[in-house]
Parts: C-alpha cells; structure tokens; sequence
C-alpha cells in the first residue's frame, strides 16, 4: 500500500446500550424503537456529510470528511435521543453510545474501509 492509496477520515461508531437485554425483554417494541430513531439517524448523518458504510443489529458505523460536521451529527442525534426519551417511561427509553475516531483508511475496490495500524480491522461497506 502506498502513502497514496490512505486517507484521513472521521469514523463514527453508534450503538444502542442494553441492546441484547432490551431484545430479550421485548424484542417488538425495541425493534420498533430502534427503527424510529433510525428514522432521525440515517438523513441526520447524510445531512451532515456522512456516509453509512455498515449496519448490523444496533450498530452503525459512518464516515465523515469533517470533524467538526461528524461532532455535530452526534450531538445533534443524542439531544434529539434526550427530547424522546423525556416523555418516555423509564422501560421505553433508548440510549445510544457514540464513537469518533480520525485515522487514515484504506478503501478497496470492494468497498472495504480498513483502518489502518490503529485497529487493523475491516468493516464490509
């Protein structure tokens, strides 16, 4: 790989707390949820200049050109998580944890973005 073929992005990692406890209590509502708030989430990010590269279960994993754009989605999507869940009993609320990290990322042809020597993992776009 060539110093070329890098480049400095701004990986954001979002889960939901309890996520497998939620499931096992009552998968339906958690699921519904879950697809609310995703609802908010996926236009939240693109408006922000981000692209989603990976989902699985809660997770979602998304890239951004800019720091600044990807701090400002994650807040902005945990106030709008806050204001949910402030009219929600305690059992319907959804917490989300947010990760931000800038590194350089190598994308293959397949899409793949793999971090570089910080975590050495691949995530399948």
């Amino acid at each position: 790989m060539t110093d070329s073929e890098r480049r400095l992005v701004v990986l954001v990692a979002i889960d939901v707390v309890g996520y497998s406890l939620s499931i096992e209590r009552d998968e339906t509502n958690t699921i519904t949820r879950l697809k609310t708030f995703r609802l908010k989430l996926d236009p939240m990010i693109a408006d922000h200049g981000g692209r989603i590269f990976n989902t699985g279960g809660d997770s979602v994993f998304a890239e951004f050109d800019s720091a600044v754009q990807a701090l400002k989605c994650a807040i902005g999507f945990q106030t709008h998580v806050s204001n949910i869940n402030s009219v929600l009993q305690p059992r319907d609320q959804m917490f989300f944890r947010i990760g931000v990290n800038i590194g350089d990322v190598i994308e293959d042809v397949q899409r793949h973005i793999c971090t570089d020597i910080y975590t050495k993992k691949c995530k399948q776009a």
